[in-house]
């Protein structure tokens, strides 16, 4: 991962089109994967963001699209 320390903790976080968190976690990519449970969220399309918990610094961001 880059921009960030392997031992670092990540954050996801599921943002709505009003730039609300709707879903998320914390994880260590070192020692497990993650997965975020957005099947019940309303149809829309979503920004999920990665961060490092403690830099800040952005790790990846992309849309997903719930239908």
């Amino acid at each position: 991962v880059q921009g960030v320390a392997m031992d670092e903790m990540l954050v996801v976080r599921v943002i709505n089109a009003l730039g609300q968190e709707v879903a998320g976690n914390s994880f260590n990519p070192a020692r497990t994967s993650l997965k975020v449970d957005i099947r019940d969220l309303p149809k829309g399309i979503y920004q999920v963001q990665v961060r490092g918990e403690e830099s800040g610094e952005n790790v990846s961001f992309f849309n997903v699209l719930v239908r």
